[in-house]
């Protein structure tokens, strides 16, 4: 999760980013890792400081800070209270910048510390110790670090009259400049390549899904209407023709959509309802009137006003979908369901209606 954390950043995706380091203060604590959870605090003071939550960022800061100190972790407490300087420098509270930087200092060597002491000086016109600190902050092998030396010291070099070093400086600051704008621009485009590689695989996916729907929707219609022509022709001559009338009419009076509900319930279950064009709905709604002839056409003979989501739902429960699956797909809650369908048994009959009520309603409709 901490490293899941980092990549988020990297990506400025900050608020996955703060999910992913909650995540690892969790295990962090349930492990008894006191420098894992200053690391966590520490983290999350860097997304609250990108996010503009100075507040929040001090808090972290001070809780990484002197948790670190508590347990004995002095080399990375003082790390930890290097970005803490800076963060307070660049707040404006540069008194309190300036004693975090001499106590780490007086510990040991770091460059953060130095280049805050060198802007704090540079600020108050110190010249001198303002080039002591810059020159030190040129020590190690941080190249930002030295783009903001390599300023100081040309502002430094300007004010003093020294237009070579001045001159030096700045063609120094402009190199470094450019290597960091080359690895920014290098990175920028690594994530731009593999954002729109990742985009263009979503699209291709959706365009299959859709694909895939589609053919499920006419496979379904073509075997409902097969079925229905195959049991038509079967004939039982050892019946005489009224009983067979009778025995038909009973089969209608008690049709159930189980046979037609698995092909359609595998259509639906290959998309989401945001997918679910007007198109796929007409396509859905035909395959029905094909499985239950003219269904949709008496539902709007028994009720003309009826919406276009009151037709979804009497079409899904003809099929046989339960409420909890017809309000994932219409993104809808499960009362909200049961309460189309008591309110349009209501509308329908005119008498109090229920869910079970129109449920038998539209299964007795064919």
């Amino acid at each position: 999760y901490g490293q899941l954390a980092a990549l988020y950043a990297y990506q400025k995706a900050y608020h996955e980013s703060m999910k992913a380091l909650r995540q690892a203060l969790v295990y962090n604590i349930k492990c008894d890792d006191y420098l894992g959870i200053a690391y966590s605090w520490r983290d999350m003071a860097r997304i609250f400081d990108r996010q503009y939550s100075p507040d929040s960022a001090e808090v972290y800061y001070s809780k990484a800070y002197n948790l670190m100190k508590e347990k004995g972790f002095t080399r990375p407490a003082y790390g930890v209270l290097s970005e803490w300087a800076d963060f307070s420098y660049a707040q404006g509270r540069h008194n309190t910048a300036k004693a975090f930087a001499y106590k780490i200092l007086g510990d040991h060597f770091d460059e953060l510390a130095a280049l805050v002491l060198a802007k704090y000086y540079w600020q108050k016109n110190n010249l001198d110790s303002a080039l002591f600190y810059s020159v030190e902050a040129l020590q190690t092998n941080d190249i930002y670090h030295h783009r903001t030396a390599y300023g100081i010291l040309k502002e430094i070099a300007l004010s003093q009259g020294k237009q070579e070093d001045a001159h030096r400086y700045a063609r120094c600051y402009r190199e470094v400049s450019d290597s960091i704008s080359r690895m920014t621009r290098t990175e920028a485009t690594v994530r731009i390549n593999h954002e729109a590689e990742k985009l263009d695989l979503l699209s291709h996916m959706k365009r299959l899904r859709h694909i895939l729907a589609l053919a499920l929707i006419l496979l379904v219609a073509g075997i409902i209407y097969m079925g229905r022509n195959i049991r038509a022709r079967r004939k039982e001559p050892q019946k005489d023709e009224a009983h067979i009338i009778t025995e038909n009419q009973h089969e209608e009076e008690n049709l159930t959509p189980s046979t037609a509900r698995q092909s359609f319930a595998a259509f639906l279950s290959v998309t989401r309802s945001s997918e679910l064009t007007d198109e796929y709905w007409q396509q859905l709604t035909e395959a029905i009137n094909k499985a239950y002839p003219d269904f949709t056409s008496r539902l709007y003979q028994y009720y003309p006003k009826l919406s276009s989501h009151e037709l979804r739902v009497c079409c899904l429960t003809k099929i046989g979908m339960s409420r909890t699956q017809m309000a994932e797909l219409l993104s809808h809650s499960v009362s909200s369901i049961s309460n189309t369908l008591s309110r349009l048994y209501t509308k329908i009959t005119g008498e109090k209606g229920s869910v079970q009520k129109m449920t038998e309603f539209l299964y007795k409709l064919v």
